[in-house]
């Protein structure tokens, strides 16, 4: 792809606009318009570079052929004068000696009549060179290519060229015109440079004329055609890209503007200013003229021009926001310089900008609703520790008054108020492990109480099985865990989730059957996967959702004990580390349960 092209989709297009196909298929167009102009413009400068040459070789030995011949004519007059000198005496050595001057003048004009005609026979314009009388004194080959003349530059010479502009005029769109037009320049006798010619072939022709004079007296014409069709096309090609780019960026839905190294604007577009009369107005002139224009304090003006110098300083983009403060509300435009150096040397800067009022209004209401939700849930972890610590007083009042009763009052009781002393002690003590559980679970995501650190897995793992080895001993279960990476994450939350995972591995095992979990971690680029995979009961899937939700258990408290606040703390806790969990089960199987974790933690936790 074209390098400046390039550039620029990196500098101005989201990468999001590269994934439309569409759009994929315009820049491609445009990549192929780049290359054409570039291959095109090449053949242009060398054009012009070649024309240039030709033209000012020519004019030289033009030059040094008057020179040359003003300079024959003086030196033969002198001689001539000398001749006719009555009063001079003529010896025989003077006349030799005139002779070989005579001889060696003429020789001089010859070599440089020779060179002359090397130089103009090899230009690619056509040259035609006239007397007084139009009659052909000299024409290059090129201009017998260029005018299809069937006759050869000898033959034409010495010949009155007046008959042949017939044939020449038919070749033009406009015969008759070109006709007038040469009779016009030939009466008034006025030096003419760069007219333009249509021919019927397609062609371009550009036109020169000069009078020839000499002391003051008409001596000739001088014609000079040259073909500069390549040259109009690359003009028109320059023209229609210029058109394109302005329709272009007069079309993004951005602010655009150019600037030069003095931060005076070079171009904006409509989206930037949209009265044309002041887009136009404000060209040369920088934001101070604007500001001081509209009236309004000159500080957003001092702000952009100090970032506009620190973004020349370090050669590099650099982004701000504008905010223009209004009646209705304020407007920010989220905006960017870039800086565009050729070797080393600051040719012009970019401006871009992009209303992002929307999502500014979007944030700050974002940022309201996080500082007011943030306040609630501190409200509310201070409701449930409270709520529980003041429940669990009386829960403890109950529970001790009713095993006082027991004890004292249990010979006189029978056994069916025994039993209902039992059902409320056990009610009593469910119901203070349920408030245990809900100030656990309103804890879940102070992560501001622990720190970042190195975790090794291996010995987390290894720690909460010293933790479970009763009750792996008494089931005879096994664990197996390979080699676990070393994460960056928040050591106690961590433990938790995994502790929680091997508890309900151990608890949901088939009878008579030995518990087996296989605890693996995968690498996914920008996080880790974890996999907790048991040989247990296994899951409904139509429970998949119900299983994460505080207090629901699938089970009766006989058959599987607990308040079924595990899962529902471990889902808290991995979504508070920016992370997700999910499940995958079979009846009578098994169950793996998944969650992942981001390697870089997000910084709002």
């Amino acid at each position: 792809m074209h390098q400046l092209l390039q550039r620029q989709i990196e500098k101005f297009l989201p990468p999001e606009y590269l994934e439309n196909k569409e759009f994929n298929e315009f820049i491609h167009a445009v990549n192929r318009t780049y290359q054409s102009f570039e291959k095109e413009h090449k053949i242009t400068a060398r054009a012009f570079e070649v024309s240039d040459k030709e033209n000012m070789e020519a004019n030289a030995s033009l030059q040094l052929e008057i020179v040359n011949r003003e300079a024959s004519i003086n030196n033969l007059k002198e001689a001539i004068h000398i001749i006719k000198d009555k009063q001079h005496s003529i010896e025989e050595e003077d006349v030799l000696v005139l002779s070989n001057f005579v001889k060696n003048e003429l020789a001089k004009r010859r070599n440089a009549e020779s060179v002359f005609s090397s130089i103009i026979n090899n230009l690619k314009s056509g040259i035609l060179l006239e007397n007084e009388k139009q009659k052909v004194l000299y024409c290059n080959s090129q201009f017998s290519c260029l005018f299809k003349l069937d006759e050869e530059k000898e033959t034409l010479q010495g010949n009155n060229f007046i008959p042949r502009l017939l044939h020449i005029s038919k070749l033009f769109v406009h015969p008759e015109t070109f006709l007038k037009r040469v009779e016009q320049i030939m009466i008034n006798k006025q030096d003419i440079s760069s007219e333009t010619l249509e021919m019927k072939d397609g062609r371009i022709l550009e036109r020169s004329y000069a009078t020839i004079y000499h002391n003051g007296e008409f001596k000739g014409h001088f014609w000079n055609y040259w073909d500069i069709t390549e040259k109009k096309k690359a003009e028109l090609e320059i023209i229609r890209q210029k058109r394109f780019f302005d329709e272009v960026l007069n079309n993004i839905p951005a602010d655009i503007a150019v600037f030069d190294k003095d931060h005076t604007y070079l171009f904006l577009n409509p989206s930037a200013i949209k009265n044309e009369t002041t887009r136009e107005w404000i060209i040369g002139k920088t934001d101070f003229d604007y500001c001081t224009s509209k009236g309004i304090s000159q500080e957003i003006a001092l702000k952009r021009r100090k970032i506009f110098e620190e973004t020349i300083q370090a050669k590099k983009e650099i982004q701000f926001v504008d905010e223009h403060p209004h009646q209705l509300g304020s407007k920010f435009v989220l905006r960017k310089f870039f800086p565009h150096f050729e070797n080393n040397d600051l040719k012009f800067v970019i401006g871009y900008g992009i209303d992002i009022t929307t999502v500014k209004k979007v944030e700050l209401k974002l940022e309201d609703a996080m500082n007011k939700l943030k306040k609630t849930n501190e409200e509310l972890e201070q409701f449930a520790y409270v709520a529980s610590h003041d429940l669990q007083e009386p829960l403890r009042m109950v529970s001790s008054f009713l095993s006082l009763l027991e004890k004292k009052y249990s010979k006189d009781l029978d056994e069916k108020a025994m039993s209902y002393i039992n059902f409320a002690v056990d009610g009593s003590k469910r119901m203070r492990q349920i408030i245990l559980d809900l100030l656990e679970f309103s804890r879940v995501g102070r992560m501001g109480d622990h720190e970042m650190e190195d975790l090794d897995l291996n010995k987390i793992v290894e720690d909460v099985i010293k933790l479970q080895m009763q009750q792996i001993m008494d089931t005879g279960a096994k664990i197996n865990f390979g080699v676990l990476p070393q994460i960056k994450n928040f050591r106690i939350p961590l433990t938790q989730i995994i502790q929680n995972l091997v508890s309900n591995a151990l608890k949901y095992s088939k009878e008579k059957v030995s518990p087996i979990l296989d605890i693996s971690v995968k690498d996914k680029g920008l996080e880790w996967e974890f996999a907790f995979k048991d040989n247990g009961i296994g899951i409904n899937p139509k429970y998949f959702d119900k299983i994460f939700v505080i207090f629901q258990r699938l089970h009766n408290k006989n058959t599987y004990s607990g308040t079924g606040i595990g899962l529902s703390v471990v889902k808290k806790t991995i979504e508070n580390l920016g992370g997700e969990i999910w499940v995958e089960s079979e009846e009578g199987i098994g169950t793996v349960f998944f969650f992942t974790l981001p390697k870089n933690i997000p910084s709002y936790i």
